[in-house]
């Protein structure tokens, strides 16, 4: 027999070899996906998330705990943990839809294909999901200015008896805030419409698609009786907070121009917080702050009485208002 006769007798084994195995795992594929797991089962799976969570897991890193939610707020960092801890790998389908001044929305379709042999082996769950640049996060952008006018002297003092006394010391839509390690008098600046808005594209599409992948990893693995669904922005869905209405969201504005001014605090009523100057400066703490509140009506006093310094917060002030909300939801479902 000469070489080449030998090169394809090997090469006609290797094949029927191949689609031998090939064969194994397709037979072997029709009956996983005619096989239901027992209770037992589900429960052993539903443990398993708990016992990655507990000795993978590390709060903050991989979920986050709000206060006054039963349940801590998984992030896209463990639902990859559990993906990993199943075998699962994701395949995505994007569809994009472009709206005027270079506006899109990215919808993900995400598809879970169980891995064995180093091969997808079949489908096992579909997770869907979208981001926007309309979402106020990309489309609007505001900053902080810091001025040249001094902190006054007497600011700290009044500010510790009597907030608005305070405040009347500065121009108005001005506060004090830490700049640099530094405390400086800054003006609130308005929002206006991003004029880059491209350069929020990948940003976007990596938001849509983490939400279709936490949203297809939880359904799969039964981790929803463990775990909150985020929305991609590390806060609670928006179907379980009710949506905020953004006040310029409507107001007709062109591309590029000024919103409304931001709006004074009404300090007629002082809800008797007393919070710090470093309290406020912490979104963390604000937040924190809002879900230990025991009213509706306090939540409201602390929004409005406080609507500029939450203001001063930057992109992290809409984490703070929709904690608001969420609270006020939740106190309204326990009467």
């Amino acid at each position: 027999m000469t070489d080449d006769s030998s090169d394809k007798l090997y090469q006609a084994i290797v094949k029927a070899e191949d689609t031998q195995f090939r064969q194994s795992l397709i037979e072997r594929n029709k009956a996983e996906m005619t096989y239901r797991l027992t209770p037992q089962e589900v429960k052993e799976r539903i443990e398993l998330v708990r016992d990655v969570m507990k000795n993978v897991m590390e709060a903050g890193a991989h979920y986050e705990q709000y206060p006054g939610m039963d349940k801590p707020m998984i992030k896209k960092e463990g639902a990859e943990i559990l993906g990993q801890t199943f075998n699962i790998r994701p395949q995505y389908e994007v569809k994009i839809t472009e709206f005027d001044n270079y506006h899109r929305e990215y919808l993900v379709k995400v598809r879970l294909f169980k891995v064995s042999y180093g091969e997808d082996h079949f489908l096992v769950g579909e997770g869907d999901g979208s981001c926007s640049t309309l979402e106020s996060n990309y489309r609007y952008v505001s900053e902080v200015k810091p001025v040249n006018i001094p902190v006054p002297s007497n600011y700290w003092t009044l500010f510790k008896k009597d907030r608005k006394q305070a405040f009347d010391l500065l121009p108005k839509n001005h506060r004090v805030k830490k700049v640099d390690g530094e405390w400086r008098v800054v003006k609130a600046a308005d929002k206006v419409e991003n004029p880059n808005i491209p350069d929020t594209w990948n940003n976007v599409l990596k938001k849509a698609k983490k939400r279709a992948y936490v949203a297809a990893i939880l359904t799969y693995t039964c981790a929803t009786d463990i775990f909150l669904l985020g929305n991609g922005d590390d806060d609670p869905d928006e179907n379980q907070v009710p949506k905020r209405t953004s006040p310029s969201s409507n107001n007709g504005n062109k591309p590029g121009t000024k919103k409304d001014d931001v709006e004074d605090a009404n300090y007629e009523e002082d809800p008797g917080f007393n919070l710090t100057p470093d309290q406020l400066q912490s979104p963390k703490f604000m937040k924190d702050f809002v879900f230990k509140l025991k009213s509706i009506s306090d939540v409201e006093s602390f929004r409005k009485y406080y609507s500029m310094d939450i203001s001063m917060l930057g992109t992290e002030a809409e984490g703070v208002l929709e904690m608001c909300d969420y609270k006020i939801f939740k106190l309204t479902k326990e009467k």
